[in-house]
């Protein structure tokens, strides 16, 4: 694994993240409702799918830009959880990983069914931050 590549991938997934929000955030064009009722509700479809997507997208940044920093800081292909080193295979599909996949299949399984996205997601991160801390030597 070529942490030279890895960084330039994550940059530049980085910089297409940062092009579609801007596309995204643009002038907000006054979207015409005043037909029938259907024509109203495709437009609050369409609105939501913009929001989730936003989201979505910035979600994704911040964990690329954590990995970045990962990178930077020494600590990338590195689990968060075990110490262990992820295998090369998993950081070509997953970038942004942070955990091997014996520990991220714990996280998610310690995950509550009732949380989902984002919530599970930072539930699941502050779990494991919880054991590595627990786990380290003072």
């Amino acid at each position: 694994m070529d942490l030279a590549t890895i960084k330039r991938r994550i940059s530049t997934e980085l910089e297409d993240i940062a092009a579609q929000l801007r596309r995204q955030d643009g002038p907000v064009v006054a979207e015409h409702t005043r037909g029938d009722f259907f024509d109203a509700a495709q437009v609050v479809e369409h609105r939501e799918r913009e929001h989730f997507n936003t989201g979505r997208l910035a979600h994704r940044a911040r964990r690329l830009a954590a990995a970045l920093e990962r990178v930077r800081a020494g600590a990338y292909g590195i689990c968060a959880e075990c110490g262990e080193a992820i295998p090369g295979a998993r950081l070509m599909a997953i970038p942004d990983a942070d955990a091997c996949v014996r520990c991220q299949a714990q996280l998610e399984h310690a995950r509550p069914a009732s949380e989902d996205g984002a919530a599970g997601v930072q539930s699941a991160w502050k779990l494991g931050r919880r054991r590595a801390r627990e786990a380290s030597p003072r």
